[in-house]
């Protein structure tokens, strides 16, 4: 009997559409004697209201706090107070820190969430090495543009910035001391495994990375290949457990005569904007050396195409973890057939 019942029952949520079945989910126990205006969701039915909502000029997205919003309809009046909302503490490459000598750049990004706008007075976080960042074991960190970012510093002059050991254990405290003299802290735990760098094939070839002799291509829309997230974790020592590699990725013009080799305004470009577990890419845009010339205003004998692939360790939630030394392969288009650049 009770296996016919769940027949019939299974029967006839298959014949419901996927919207209905999730709500009946997220409707559970409510119905017209549980239900009122005061009566506290769980979160995945408060999540469930929210993305119900309409796209007006009174949803959420004109500039309204889901978080207080997730706060009344789950009774949580946690959620209302002053947090650490999210963190990164990673390591990347140069700034002074050698790599060479077991050496990454020390890197931090703290969002603090203040809905009661009592105010930041600071945001310090201090190392269980106490001869780390910077000799102290501590660093302090600058608000970014009057944000709720703070961010660690490195010079833009070119000045040695916090360097870490790669590979060595350490763990972090992040302390936030509020404009009321209450603070908030939280712990992680980091080992700063060293990261290498991508390696690039183009034509099943080795790619240049010298902008004084890229490669020589007979298509304006390479394909670009590396290995694959699997591959470069494997090179990762100590890596954390559930860590994985993923990729962003950038095609640009450059000027190849200038030390600042920022992608040219007006030239075509393609970026991937998020992190991606690929192992290749392709531009939909022509490495058209001409027309950025003529845009940009750059001599087209400096004008070069560039890849831009940056390999990144994460945790489950895409937070950094390390970031490799960037790799710029750089390429050229033959477009008459004389085996060089150009015309």
């Amino acid at each position: 009997m009770i296996g016919s019942t769940s027949d019939v029952v299974s029967d006839a949520l298959s014949s419901l559409s996927d919207d209905d079945q999730l709500a009946l989910y997220v409707a559970r126990d409510l119905d017209a004697d549980t239900l009122s205006e005061d009566t506290a969701l769980a979160a995945d039915q408060a999540a469930a209201f929210l993305e119900s909502l309409p796209d007006t000029p009174c949803s959420l997205g004109s500039g309204g706090d889901v978080t207080l919003v997730v706060a009344d309809l789950t009774g949580d009046a946690t959620l209302e107070d002053s947090a650490i909302a999210d963190m990164q503490i990673y390591h990347d490459s140069g700034f002074g820190c050698n790599e060479g000598d077991d050496e990454g750049h020390f890197r931090a990004e703290i969002e603090v969430y203040d809905p009661g706008e009592i105010g930041v007075e600071s945001v310090v976080i201090t190392s269980s090495d106490t001869d780390a960042l910077g000799g102290d074991g501590a660093h302090t960190l600058s608000q970014d543009n009057g944000s709720t970012r703070y961010v660690s510093q490195t010079s833009d002059s070119g000045a040695t910035g916090v360097c870490v050991a790669f590979g060595e254990e350490v763990s972090y405290t992040i302390t936030v001391t509020m404009a009321d003299d209450s603070e908030l802290t939280q712990t992680v735990t980091r080992n700063h495994p060293r990261v290498p760098e991508a390696d690039t094939t183009v034509d099943g070839e080795e790619t240049s990375n010298n902008i004084d002799d890229p490669d020589v291509l007979t298509t304006a829309r390479p394909v670009y290949t590396w290995e694959s997230p699997d591959e470069k974790l494997a090179q990762i020592t100590d890596a954390p457990e559930g860590s994985v590699v993923k990729y962003t990725y950038e095609f640009s013009h450059v000027d190849g005569s200038s030390d600042q080799t920022s992608p040219l305004n007006n030239c075509g470009m393609e970026s991937s904007g998020a992190l991606y577990s690929v192992d290749s890419f392709m531009p939909t845009v022509d490495c058209d050396v001409a027309a950025c010339a003529a845009a940009s205003g750059v001599a087209a004998e400096n004008v070069i195409c560039r890849m831009n692939i940056q390999t990144f360790l994460v945790d489950e939630y895409d937070r950094y973890l390390g970031q490799a030394a960037g790799h710029f392969p750089v390429f050229c288009v033959d477009t008459n057939g004389d085996g060089d650049c150009g015309e």
